[in-house]
């Protein structure tokens, strides 16, 4: 190697040592980025310990006195509970980061804040919160154009809610002409759809309508984001509620998915629509256009697609091959519904537990805060005391007022914890009893199958298509109207009589000027006992037997509800029983007890239950259940 070669290569190192030295530091190189930067790169995916590096950052921002990264660190912790739907938890951190903008003094960054805080009190209801806040927003100065158009649009969405037509239409005026000037034409489809919602509540049709199609055709050909089309749907979804006449409604789904498919709208956006339109023509008797849209709607089931909309789209094939009479396909379509929805319901316990986590996190966050807050109240307290015994007392006084403070908090974040447990257990039990209860059912169908009874098959299945979907629809929700525990009672106490037609009649009676859906019970709370009276207690009967279904209001406070039947009674029920049968333990009853339990503790009810014998001087005793409901001041 000549001393010309030698120069090269050292000329080569010299330039790639140059290279690395101008380069940022990277984690690749020992020194990680901030912990704010890191928290925002990981808060989608691992929001747990994305919580924990802003704790960091809060304590090292509020010790350096660096007020900049301590607002940057609630409003990323707002974000994050925005994500994962606790609104009330946002709404603080952003009120926090709020205290700390107003230090120092940055106008855009001040409007950006208040917007938040107004968006998410309009979506909590607090409209006069909200337009305050807006109001402050607009006053700042120098704020952009896009924020100045986001604090407007958020006073005119508080102003709709308020029912406030005419105040809300002459903002939304304004702020047409600004986004026409600027060309924003999604800005323009998203004011256009709410000012649909506007006219609609205001009984205008004519211009709800007007509206929400040039809202469709101000969209551009590709809208990148599902909250970009957000406003329309609902605003789709209001019409669709309001028109009358199933045809209406099937015309304006139609349309709005033909406007879809001329450009390119995000896939989840479609598949709800393809959903609702397939929903319209099963509703109106457009069976076989229903299954061409649900046909190709399958096609775009990707794997992003969520599993509870998966399974909604397998329900209704299910219900359409019902409709048609293919009932191999309707159970194979049911079955694959059954099989998203078990899955849907695993990922929402994983979201459960990944709120829990989180909220444990906070608590973390909160006691860090608070102790770093009572160091920095010791550290004064010392370098004061010399100075006056009273202030030493007034300080200490304050020490323990915040011991108390954060003792209180603790025990808070406990009761939380418990009660989501709680909840979930209550959940866990009722996901049990629709196996259970459609097994039962199912029972009953393969009886008339068996007998070759086709007509009475066809009927029943019609009939358990309908008892399915009110079930289905009741375990969505943690509370149901009487009025609808008592629709699904009749629809499977029909089911029932038509397979045992010999063995009971039923009847239910219902005190007069009882408002029935006015009054909230947890759902599939009274039917496990009716199911047990028919299968343990009156099939076995030698005559035909009697059920009654007693609702009355006793007292003020309360309403009993009594399940009475003539059958043969417990004893001889369990005596009746094979050895499979005593084996089987009775799961709906179980359930029932369980969930009473945890009702009482979670929501501070007094719900009562007693089982006993309905009539002790007959032969066949039955059984009296007795179900005693409280009633809020509301229902009674």
């Amino acid at each position: 190697m000549n001393g010309y070669q030698r120069y090269i290569i050292l000329l080569c190192m010299l330039l790639f040592a140059v290279r690395l030295i101008g380069q940022p530091v990277s984690k690749k190189y020992g020194r990680q980025t901030d912990p704010i930067s890191q928290a925002r790169s990981i808060k989608s995916e691992k929001p747990e310990k994305a919580i924990r590096l802003l704790n960091q950052a809060l304590q090292q921002g509020l010790k350096k006195g660096d007020y900049t990264t301590v607002a940057d660190a609630y409003i990323l912790l707002g974000e994050i509970y925005e994500d994962i739907g606790q609104k009330d938890l946002a709404l603080q951190r952003y009120q926090q980061a709020g205290q700390f903008l107003d230090t120092f003094k940055q106008p855009s960054l001040q409007a950006e804040n208040y917007t938040r805080i107004g968006n998410l009190q309009v979506e909590l209801g607090l409209y006069a919160e909200a337009e305050r806040n807006f109001q402050y927003c607009l006053n700042m100065e120098g704020i952009n154009n896009s924020t100045w158009v986001k604090c407007k649009e958020g006073l005119a969405d508080a102003k709709r809610k308020q029912g406030a037509f005419e105040q809300s239409e002459a903002i939304y005026d304004t702020i047409d002409e600004v986004l026409t000037q600027q060309r924003d034409s999604i800005g323009m489809a998203r004011v256009s759809a709410k000012r649909s919602q506007n006219y609609l509540s205001n009984q205008d049709f004519n211009n709800a309508q007007g509206y929400y199609s040039n809202s469709i055709q101000l969209l551009p050909e590709k809208v990148q984001n599902y909250e970009d089309y957000q406003p329309i749907e609902e605003a789709n979804r209001a019409l669709i509620d309001a028109l009358e006449g199933e045809d209406a409604k099937y015309n304006l789904s139609q349309n709005t998915l033909l406007e879809q498919e001329k450009r390119f709208v995000p896939p989840v956006a479609q598949l709800n629509e393809q959903m609702q339109l397939a929903e319209l023509s099963l509703n109106s008797g457009r069976v076989e256009e229903a299954e061409e849209v649900l046909s190709a709607l399958k096609n775009n089931l990707t794997f992003d697609i969520e599993p509870i909309k998966k399974a909604n789209v397998h329900k209704l094939s299910s219900s359409v091959k019902l409709e048609k009479g293919d009932y191999k396909g309707a159970i194979e379509e049911y079955q694959q519904y059954i099989s998203e929805n078990d899955e849907a319901l695993a990922r929402q316990e994983a979201e459960l537990a990944q709120q829990a986590n989180i909220l444990r996190e906070q608590g973390a966050v909160d006691l860090a805060i608070k102790d770093y807050l009572l160091q920095q109240t010791e550290q004064n307290l010392l370098h004061n005391q010399i100075k006056a015994q009273r202030l030493y007392i007034a300080l200490l006084a304050l020490l323990l007022l915040a011991v108390g403070i954060a003792y209180i908090l603790v025990r808070r974040k406990e009761h939380k914890r418990r009660r989501a447990n709680n909840m979930l257990e209550i959940k866990s039990l009722r996901a049990q009893m629709n196996p259970h209860f459609i097994f039962n059912a199912l029972n009953s169908i393969n009886n008339f199958i068996s007998r070759q009874d086709e007509r009475s098959a066809n009927k029943y299945l019609s009939d358990f298509a309908r008892l399915m979907r009110l079930v289905l629809e009741h375990n969505q929700k943690e509370f149901i109207s009487l009025e609808e525990e008592l629709r699904l009672l009749e629809l499977y106490l029909k089911l029932e009589h038509a397979r045992f037609e010999e063995k009971f009649d039923y009847k239910i009676h219902k005190d007069a000027g009882l408002h029935l859906a006015e009054i909230e019970i947890p759902p599939m709370l009274i039917q496990p006992f009716v199911e047990n009276a028919v299968w343990h207690g009156l099939r076995y009967k030698t005559s035909k037997g009697a059920l009654s279904l007693h609702i009355q209001k006793e007292k003020e406070e309360e309403l009993i509800i009594k399940i009475a039947d003539n059958g043969i009674g417990r004893t001889r029920s369990i005596a009746a029983k094979t050895d499979q049968q005593s084996r089987y333990k009775s799961t709906g009853v179980n359930n029932v007890n369980h969930r009473i339990e945890l009702i009482n503790e979670l929501y501070d009810k007094q719900y009562q239950l007693e089982i006993t014998n309905n009539n002790d001087q007959e032969e066949d005793v039955g059984t009296l259940v007795t179900l005693i409901i409280p009633l809020t001041a509301k229902e009674a």
